[in-house]
This record gives C-alpha cells, sequence and structure tokens, in this order.
C-alpha cells in the first residue's frame, strides 16, 4: 500500500477515474489493520471530516476518504437514492482494487450509513461490515 504518515488536512488529493466518473479521495495512514473507507453524508465531502475523529483511526491502519459522484472534486450526477450512493462507492472501490488488491473496512456518519450498510451487504467480498456513528463502535 501507497499510504502516508499524512493526515486528513496534509493527504494530498489524488483523483481515480471509473468509467465516466472521477472520484476524488485521500489516503493516509498505516498500519496492519484493513484500511478503514469513510463514507461521508449525502452531500458531504471529505473536507468534512473532523481530524480529531479520523486522524487517531489512521495510527493503525490506512484511512480513505472519498468524494461521491457530483459531490465536491468528483465529477458526475449527485446520487438521488441509498442505491444509486451505494453503486458510485461500489465502483469507487472496484477502482480502487483493480490498483491495489484492496478490501476495506467501511466507516460512515449520517445518511451515509445506509448506503454503507448497502455497500457492506452488496458487495460482501470488498468491504468488511464495520461501523458507524450511529453504532457507536469504531472498527480497529
Amino acid at each position: 500500500m501507497t499510504a502516508s504518515r499524512d493526515s486528513t488536512i496534509t493527504a494530498p488529493t489524488q483523483f481515480l477515474a471509473v468509467d465516466s466518473k472521477r472520484y476524488a479521495y485521500r489516503r493516509f495512514g498505516a498500519g496492519a489493520g484493513l484500511p478503514l473507507f469513510c463514507l461521508q453524508h449525502f452531500q458531504g465531502t471529505l473536507d468534512y471530516w473532523d481530524p480529531a475523529v479520523v486522524d487517531p483511526l489512521a495510527e493503525g491502519r490506512e484511512v480513505i476518504l472519498f468524494d461521491k459522484a457530483g459531490v465536491g472534486r468528483s465529477n458526475g450526477t449527485v446520487p438521488g437514492t441509498i442505491a444509486d450512493m451505494t453503486a458510485h462507492a461500489i465502483a469507487f472501490l472496484d477502482g480502487l482494487r483493480r490498483q491495489l488488491s484492496l478490501k476495506a473496512d467501511r466507516f460512515s456518519s449520517g445518511i451515509a450509513n445506509l448506503g454503507a450498510w448497502c455497500v457492506t451487504a452488496w458487495a460482501v467480498n470488498r468491504c468488511r461490515c464495520g461501523s458507524s456513528f450511529a453504532d457507536r463502535k469504531i472498527p480497529t
């Protein structure tokens, strides 16, 4: 993995092309744990993540923040349904997997919790069942 010791704020924004979409994302942290794929609320961007929450999670694993389609620096149309939000998250993970042989945990807040559970259910071979703020536990 090419993750770094950067933080939520200092990690460079990267871009991943998948089909006709261009997803913005950041990767940082290192360790033996599976990467943690962070899903933001409906129109939240990767810049909305609080470093006080996310940076400690990167101490023992890689963290991946991303902008879903049409949000932040990603192009495309904003997903109109949870199913569409899930499809974009899975497409992004599949794009990273082609580059990195990646499997990940997932972490989310707000309405993204529904999409995160769908990602876990629909893409069980791509994403391990993780937790959300609503669960009050954080995978390590």
